[in-house]
């Protein structure tokens, strides 16, 4: 997901600078927000749906401090 997010950002900055930072956000925030709906669709009740959520944004939230810690000791 990041990749993708990342990657549509940079697109952006060579074309339409402007839309860098809305494309990274929009992107990164999409896939939260379909897997709270498809939990919701797959169990019947959007509580449980919403349930999940805090889980998903602490699990995006661990993962991009793990990349930012991660990236640059693998860079080397």
């Amino acid at each position: 997901m990041a990749a993708g997010a990342i990657g549509s950002a940079l697109a952006d900055l060579t074309s339409y600078p402007a839309y860098t930072l809305p494309t990274l956000i929009i992107k990164s925030l999409i896939p939260l927000f379909g897997y709270t709906l498809t939990g919701g669709i797959l169990y019947g009740n959007m509580l449980t749906g919403l349930a999940q959520f805090p889980g998903l944004l602490l699990e995006y939230i661990a993962n991009a401090i793990l990349f930012t810690v991660a990236y640059p000791v693998a860079k080397k």
